[in-house]
């Protein structure tokens, strides 16, 4: 949100972005159906924050398995 964004937070983690285990925790794993979806964000589970430039919690994410 803007008000966020005023006091310097950022969200983590955005559907078809690829998974970075540095700021993305992988809970679930689901197919996917094409080559290219593969290790990028299906779902998000629970959003991640980044204050600055410090990460106060990982994105939870739904991952695509390739086939």
């Amino acid at each position: 949100s803007i008000a966020m964004a005023d006091c310097g937070v950022s969200i983590v983690g955005q559907i078809g972005e690829a998974i970075d285990y540095n700021k993305h925790q992988v809970v679930a794993v689901v197919e996917g159906n094409a080559e290219s979806q593969e290790s990028t964000i299906a779902r998000i589970y629970k959003l991640g924050y980044r204050y600055k430039n410090k990460l106060y919690r990982k994105a939870q994410v739904i991952a695509y398995k390739g086939k």
